[in-house]
């Protein structure tokens, strides 16, 4: 009962270039920014989260109806990853509206490592400087898991020694016999 679901008249693109940004206090916020805006993609941070990002982010507030907006292209998606190209004239934000999940994505911006921060409440943000054109690749891997792969790996070892000790334990017994 406590789930309100909206619909849009148009479709934003999946990923998309933005040069301009907005702030909202509460999800409520979000919403009426979302239903009473003009239906265009755009960008919006919730306040307490501007605090992560740097100072020259705080460049981009301004009037929303004033925005350049651009969709991504060249898109190639596999089971863990997201990889488009945009196209930014200004500095910006590069959306992609997938799921935002702090710590479990590498991001690559034209092959070189890069940080993410959630924009629109649940999506992906990558925040842009300059202009230029950018290939960015979001790749799902989660933060722990290079831990427990080598926890696992070492597990995997301590069992082969386990089994290669006793193995020489039964022959020498074997052998005093």
């Amino acid at each position: 009962l406590d789930l309100d679901v909206y619909e849009s008249p148009t479709a934003w693109p999946r990923a998309f270039f933005t040069d301009t940004v907005t702030t909202y206090q509460a999800p409520a916020d979000f919403v009426r920014l979302t239903l009473n805006g003009d239906h265009r993609p755009f960008a919006a941070v919730q306040e307490k989260d501007l605090r992560l990002l740097p100072d020259s982010f705080r460049l981009l507030r301004r009037p929303m109806a004033d925005r350049l907006s651009q969709p991504a292209y060249d898109y190639h998606l596999t089971n863990n990853t997201t990889s488009f190209t945009v196209s930014a004239a200004v500095p910006g934000v590069i959306v992609l509206s997938e799921s935002y999940y702090p710590g479990d994505f590498e991001v690559k911006l034209n092959d070189e490592p890069t940080t993410y921060f959630r924009v629109n409440h649940a999506f992906k943000g990558i925040y842009v400087d300059h202009p230029g054109t950018y290939h960015v690749t979001f790749r799902y891997w989660p933060e722990r898991l290079t831990l427990g792969l080598w926890l696992g790996a070492g597990g995997f070892v301590a069992g082969i020694l386990a089994l290669v000790a006793d193995w020489s334990l039964r022959r020498r017994h074997l052998q005093a016999i």
